[in-house]
């Protein structure tokens, strides 16, 4: 197509853009819908953010499921990264900009000085927290795109910010950006990055902003506590494999202990000599837990944080969503005997055995009153969404499951969610380093 690319932007050449993004959106590794059929693309809203860039509202419509809208940056050059080509025209490619250094400052300038970029229906604001200069510091920050993208996108600033880009989009705030200033601007909590700034999309007329970005200060680290706990795995299996407890006592023996009575005895010198210091920071990673909840249990008077009672129909309906996810898992369990090994059906079978007796431990939910408390949690919280300092640990991403709409991440839950959620990620560790060969 020859003339100024913006003209894909309008009339025939919009048309032309839109079935083009249909195809290529399957392709981002952010996009959340491959496993969908899209029945059609629209750009619903061009926003202009620098000379040769604009941000693009996209409406996608599924045969088999409901609407989703995305955020994509394009600009037109007349190259570009293979990863960020969009579209390939005649006289230059369409390409997503994020992570360009021109584009990447535009963003970090705006939230600085408090921008609003302007168009039709909507404008794109940028809001600057009140730590922001002091987290930023002074100079410049030389931006760069992080590699692990996944349903975000994110760019770093030099060694001081971090700018979290959502891709899908959703009326009302992301919790990553609510639970963040929270933590942030109101408790004493400080174990988490701190917020510098977001950006989000505002309705001109009626309407929840979209939470767009979330900028927070980059926290220094060694990596995730999944990385130091593969690490702490792979030390106590060497010393496994040549021996410890030779000789005098035998080859080397595995605890056999049940999980909960290993969990509240001491620890002896034979725990030390086996894992080393990974036992007691792992007891810190355990109270930074704990403090967090604390935390977010402390604002009585926010609405959005306030504790709550776990009332009778919040009981009902957590035992219903139980249910339901046990019987469709089982369902498909028992769809895909036929797949598995002997001894692995032989177990399945078991199970499927046990299915009312497993519903029925569920229907403890609602035997009686439960005297507990529901609050503000992480939502997702695994080893992979805490960084280790070298001393200490850093809690991040309170954005919850991303497949999850915004209005059940924001629900309060039992802190005991995330505890099982750590627990598990344990558990995938152990078995990820065991059969890593």
């Amino acid at each position: 197509r020859r003339g100024p690319w913006e003209s894909l932007l309008e009339g025939s050449g919009e048309d032309d853009l839109e079935n083009a993004l249909a195809t290529v959106l399957p392709s981002r590794r952010w996009f959340g819908g491959k496993a969908r059929t899209i029945r059609e693309v629209r750009i619903d809203e061009v926003i202009p953010v620098t000379e040769s860039a604009r941000l693009l509202l996209l409406g996608v419509d599924y045969v088999d499921a409901e609407a989703e809208v995305y955020a994509l940056p394009v600009a037109f050059g007349s190259s570009a990264p293979p990863h960020a080509v969009l579209v390939r025209l005649e006289s230059g490619v369409l390409y997503d900009p994020l992570g360009e250094p021109g584009f990447s400052r535009a963003l970090l300038d705006a939230i600085a000085r408090g921008g609003r970029f302007r168009n039709g229906r909507f404008d794109l604001a940028a809001v600057a927290a009140p730590g922001f200069a002091e987290m930023k510091g002074e100079g410049d920050l030389e931006p760069g795109l992080l590699g692990a993208e996944q349903s975000n996108t994110s760019i770093r600033y030099g060694d001081r910010l971090i700018l979290k880009l959502f891709r899908r989009l959703e009326p009302g705030v992301n919790p990553d950006l609510e639970i963040g200033r929270f933590l942030t601007e109101s408790t004493k909590f400080r174990h988490i990055p701190r917020v510098a700034g977001w950006l989000e999309i505002r309705p001109r007329s009626q309407g929840e902003p979209y939470t767009l970005g979330v900028l927070q200060e980059l926290c220094r680290n060694e990596g995730d506590a999944w990385r130091y706990t593969l690490d702490a795995l792979g030390r106590y299996f060497e010393r496994a494999l040549t021996g410890w407890g030779r000789g005098e006592h035998g080859p080397a023996q595995v605890p056999a202990e049940p999980l909960i009575e290993l969990a509240e005895r001491e620890l002896t010198p034979d725990d030390f000599e086996r894992l080393g210091t990974y036992l007691p920071t792992v007891r810190l990673l355990g109270e930074r837990t704990a403090e967090l909840h604390l935390a977010l249990a402390s604002a009585h008077d926010d609405r959005s944080f306030a504790p709550e009672p776990f009332s009778e129909l919040y009981q009902r309906s957590l035992f219903d969503s139980m249910r339901t996810q046990a019987k469709r898992s089982l369902r498909l369990l028992r769809q895909r005997l036929d797949s598995l090994q002997p001894a692995e059906r032989a177990a399945a079978e078991r199970l499927l055995d046990e299915e009312e007796a497993l519903v029925e431990r569920f229907r403890k939910l609602v035997g009686g009153k439960l005297a507990a408390e529901r609050i503000r949690t992480h939502g997702d919280y695994h080893l992979g969404q805490v960084l280790y300092t070298g001393k200490d640990f850093v809690i991040l991403d309170f954005e919850g499951e991303p497949s999850r709409s915004l209005s059940e991440r924001r629900l309060k839950r039992s802190p005991f969610r995330d505890v099982a959620g750590m627990l598990r990620s344990f558990h995938y560790a152990s078995s990820a380093k065991l059969f890593e060969e």
